[in-house]
């Protein structure tokens, strides 16, 4: 879809203010469609045209997210695409290879973030767990673990407050 919208071709506007309008009614009527109309004709809206577009400039980024989700065991997105997409182009082009090393490292990060996520909360934290894990606690162990569910609770309150900002 984006592909074929690329192609209707646009027209520089005349500045109706600046000129007085010369043409008959005749000659409006045989006045060719802007890219605009010809959009809004078919039923889109000029942000859904633009999103088609910027997809079909980078079907890169689509096999990229496709692979991404299917590694992740996930579905791919619009969303993540356009973003990608919107963050290349604040980037600049560039080299692509230095982009997709890019993405790559963003991609290590967010499986690190998923991975410390998903292992805390698949944790049942009961009592009979407790009773068990502290026949094996010293002393010595116990300050230990004490100390880094500390610095995780911190890490996890950041983290927390990051996704409520992503949302809003």
């Amino acid at each position: 879809m984006g592909d074929l919208l690329r192609e209707i071709p646009t027209a520089p506007g005349r500045r109706s203010d600046l000129e007085e309008p010369t043409c008959s009614a005749a000659q409006r009527l045989d006045k060719p469609k802007t890219k605009a109309e010809i959009i809004t004709g078919l039923g889109f809206s000029g942000d859904q045209a633009k999103r088609f577009e910027t997809l079909a400039e980078n079907k890169d980024l689509i096999e990229h997210v496709k692979q991404e989700a299917h590694e992740n065991d996930d579905l791919p997105t619009r969303s993540r695409v356009l973003n990608l997409a919107r963050e290349r182009n604040r980037r600049g082009q560039g080299d692509e290879t230095e982009y997709y090393d890019y993405l790559s490292e963003c991609k290590k990060i967010a499986l690190k973030y998923n991975n410390a996520i998903g292992s805390v909360s698949v944790l049942h934290a009961d009592q009979d767990d407790f009773q068990k894990w502290a026949e094996l606690l010293c002393e010595e162990v116990c300050v230990s673990s004490l100390q880094r569910t500390e610095r995780a609770l911190e890490n996890l309150t950041r983290i927390r407050h990051f996704l409520r900002r992503k949302l809003t």
